[in-house]
């Protein structure tokens, strides 16, 4: 027999010997070293016995240790660097350490790092009355083969019996499937009917009956193509072609000029946002140019202000929609604008629901709750402009103020006597707010006090933000809602279970895993430019 077959075989006579032999050793250290220190240490705050399971962990398992908490797993056998345990009570994340009261001993950490990296060798079976099973872990790789994620195939399209109908191939996938159900494609419809259609459709706006009878002539009863094509043409030059199909696209961004909520707070700047959907779809914009501006208009190089402004303006994407601009709790706050932004950056973008990890795995999607929080780092390292006014709101912040770059103003100059007039409505309105606000310390009348109060308020924040939106010859500003990179870093978290105050382990910037095969090495700045791309 061929040596090369003889010493494979005896080593693999000599396996389960050696196997067993290994395993003994591992179990006896387990219950010497690595068993005792879990229950002086762990059980009380991680184990069925004492009723807890702390960020939902349980160590009085190999199970639970393998199923982890809200972090993840707890271990990772044979790997003591990826696994999360160690991590904790090593001490090396201020924000992540364990036990909470003191750091283990170094002999038992060395033990523990021994234990995990001979393959955590565990005899414990979880045999506890509530044991969990565990939960089933994201499956990336398998998700990517959902037809959602697989990249887009041209279809040949479908042969059809009756080849002279078809106008395009889209009309053969049409009329394939009408003769499979033995349809049959109702006749012409009328030149003017044809004609009202096609204006409703690409405009919104009925013809006038001079445009009918023109276009009606033209196309005639044998339906001309050409000129069907010169009207769909000429419709498609209108500017009410980007008002009407502008409007399907503000409704995926969550378009609207104000906050929503109880509040309420008008963004008064949000109609240069509109203006430029618009203007993108009057222009044929390409979609992939359309996405890059809107989620990062500011990073793109331009040969002067005027572009850099007009991307600027794209930007205002990630600062509408709805916001509790009267959240005290900063924190919160915070947090929910870089949930928004995430929910509607994936909806438009990638047709998901991204933020339904924000405290837990996705449910239904294949997006860990790990990759929410590498997205948001995008965005919480992007500063928001959407300009509320203090009064107005406790969550405000300025505009950007692009005077000079070549975007209209959206105001008319004023003459000396009508800047002088809205100077001092200001200064009467800040007056009248003082003077209520000192009668509501007097007694009796104190809800009428109160809403006084709220109403000269609302009179004060309208009358400052119009002053503001002028310099001081009463020339209007020009102002924009967007975003920026913030000058400095921000660290971001994983939030256990999306709690506060519950920061599990530093997170990196990432595209979702499911949506991406490759993850760039470095990301620029926020690294909104790498996501746009």
């Amino acid at each position: 027999m061929n040596s090369r077959v003889i010493v494979p075989m005896l080593l693999a006579a000599g396996f389960p010997a050696f196997s067993q032999e290994a395993d003994r050793a591992g179990i006896e250290f387990f219950e010497k070293q690595i068993r005792p220190a879990l229950v002086k240490h762990c059980y009380e705050c991680h184990s069925v016995e004492e009723g807890k399971s702390k960020g939902g962990l349980r160590v009085d398992s190999k199970r639970a240790l393998l199923q982890g908490g809200d972090t993840g797993p707890a271990i990772v056998p044979g790997n003591p660097h990826e696994s999360l345990l160690l991590t904790s009570i090593h001490y090396s994340d201020p924000e992540f350490e364990m036990p909470p009261d003191g750091k283990l001993p170094a002999a038992v950490i060395s033990d523990i790092e021994e234990w995990i990296e001979m393959g955590a060798p565990d005899p414990r079976v979880g045999a506890k009355p509530d044991d969990t099973p565990i939960a089933s872990a994201i499956d990336i790789e398998e998700g990517r083969k959902f037809w959602a994620y697989q990249p887009p195939e041209k279809t040949p399209p479908p042969a059809v019996k009756n080849s002279d109908w078809p106008l395009s191939e889209i009309d053969r996938f049409t009329l394939a499937a009408m003769e499979k159900n033995n349809l049959t494609p109702a006749a012409n419809a009328r030149p003017a009917t044809l004609v009202r259609r096609l204006y409703f459709n690409l405009t919104g706006l009925p013809p006038s009956p001079e445009e009918v009878m023109k276009w009606g002539r033209a196309i005639g009863t044998d339906l001309n193509q050409e000129a069907v094509a010169q009207l769909v043409d000429q419709l498609l030059a209108s500017p009410r072609f980007g008002e009407r199909w502008g409007q399907h696209w503000l409704d995926v961004a969550r378009y609207a000029d104000s906050t929503g909520g109880d509040s309420n707070n008008i963004f008064p700047y949000a109609w240069r946002y509109r203006d430029y959907v618009i203007d993108s779809f009057n222009a044929d914009k390409p979609f992939d140019q359309f996405i890059v501006e809107q989620l990062a208009g500011d990073l793109l190089p331009a040969d002067s202000d005027e572009p850099w402004a007009k991307n600027l303006v794209a930007t205002g994407f990630l600062v509408i929609g709805q916001k509790l601009v009267g959240e005290e709790d900063d924190r919160k706050f915070a947090a929910d604008l870089v949930d928004e932004q995430i929910d509607a950056t994936t909806r438009a973008f990638l047709a998901t629901t991204a933020a339904c990890a924000r405290c837990h795995d996705h449910k239904s999607d294949p997006i860990p709750q790990s990759d929410y929080y590498a997205m948001a780092t995008f965005f919480q390292n992007t500063q928001p402009y959407y300009g509320l006014l203090d009064a107005q709101a406790r969550q405000h912040t300025p505009l950007i103020d692009v005077t000079g770059m070549g975007l209209r103003p959206g105001r008319e100059i004023l003459t000396e006597t009508e800047f002088a007039a809205l100077k001092q409505e200001a200064a009467d309105a800040a007056a009248q707010m003082d003077d209520v606000r000192s009668n509501i310390r007097g007694k009796g009348g104190e809800k009428v006090t109160r809403a006084n109060l709220r109403r000269s308020r609302t009179q004060r924040s309208r009358t400052e933000a119009a002053l503001a939106a002028y310099d001081e010859k009463g020339h209007p500003k020009h102002f924009v809602m967007g975003v920026q990179d913030r000058d400095e870093p921000v660290e971001t978290r994983l939030l256990i279970r999306g709690e506060l105050d519950k920061r599990g382990p530093v997170v990196e910037p990432g595209f979702l895993q499911v949506a991406s095969q490759n993850q760039p090495d470095f990301f620029k700045g926020s690294g909104r430019l790498d996501l746009a791309n």
